[in-house]
């Protein structure tokens, strides 16, 4: 009887003390899940004023593009918002570091699995920040000859003189040589021909920047000028050498190798300049222009 009484009473205490522990612990996680949401309001609250703060700073940079300054201010949002919850996680009790360790295998995983898209990311962040051209500009690169419309993180695009897209991606603008036609406002142009060894050369360069000067899209600053190249006891090469600003349509294109063809036959009707020129004339591979 009175072993019955004795597990009666430890069955009780054993009862109490679970009980106890269970409150203890009930109450250790209350307050931790309301310590974790506390931190989580006002994490959250810092990281929404710190990015208004962010964006006010990139917003009167002026030297970064409106596409890099967006990247800059998603990643810092992400980074922020993610590392706030972990916090969180690790204050509720949950071991964050297996998270931390699958996060990083997943993000190896994919960084093998897109090696070509990540350098076209680099390359399309170093032409944001670095600046080689910008929209607007004429460039040749990868063998084509165009003006970027559009920049993108991850492909540059542009239009070529004859009206087609093509969609370059940005490790190979960063990677190989590019030439910028913008860069300096003007392309120069040289057409080669050929005179009369018995002509007077100052007058043909007078005749061609006489010609020359009346064509707005010509510049005066370099100012054109002729030059002799070579010569024999029949014939005198000279190099006609002008700058023409970028920017142009493709008819104004046809405009000025139209007026060079004409200070040409104005040449040979004066008897100073040989047929011969015609097969020299080559203004189209010279000339850059896209719409």
């Amino acid at each position: 009887m009175d072993t019955i009484k004795n597990l009666g009473l430890n069955f009780n205490g054993d009862k109490n003390v679970a009980l106890d522990t269970l409150l203890a612990n009930g109450l250790q996680y209350v307050i931790k899940i309301a310590i974790a949401v506390f931190i989580l309001g006002i994490g959250w609250w810092l990281i929404s004023r710190f990015l208004v703060f962010l964006d006010k700073r990139l917003e009167n940079t002026k030297r970064l593009d409106t596409t890099i300054k967006s990247f800059i201010r998603n990643f810092i949002h992400i980074a922020l918002r993610a590392l706030l919850i972990l916090i969180v996680l690790n204050v509720v009790g949950i071991q964050t570091t297996s998270i931390v360790a699958i996060l990083g295998a997943a993000s190896f995983a994919v960084g093998l699995a897109l090696q070509g898209s990540l350098a076209n990311f680099a390359g399309g962040v170093l032409i944001l920040i670095f600046k080689p051209f910008k929209i607007g500009d004429v460039i040749e690169a990868h063998g084509k000859v165009g003006r970027v419309r559009e920049i993108q993180l991850f492909n540059s695009i542009m239009v070529t003189g004859d009206n087609k897209t093509v969609i370059v991606p940005n490790s190979k603008l960063t990677g190989e040589i590019l030439t910028n036609y913008t860069k300096l406002g003007s392309v120069q142009t040289d057409i080669e021909f050929k005179v009369k060894a018995n002509v007077d050369i100052n007058i043909v360069r007078q005749e061609a920047k006489a010609l020359l000067s009346t064509m707005p899209e010509v510049l005066t600053n370099p100012e054109p000028a002729v030059f002799l190249q070579d010569f024999d006891n029949d014939k005198v090469q000279l190099i006609l050498r002008f700058n023409i600003a970028v920017g142009h349509s493709t008819e104004v294109t046809f405009k000025v190798r139209e007026q060079v063809y004409f200070l040409v036959k104005k040449l040979e009707s004066t008897g100073a300049i040989s047929e011969e020129n015609h097969d020299k004339l080559n203004l189209g591979a010279n000339l850059v222009t896209a719409k």
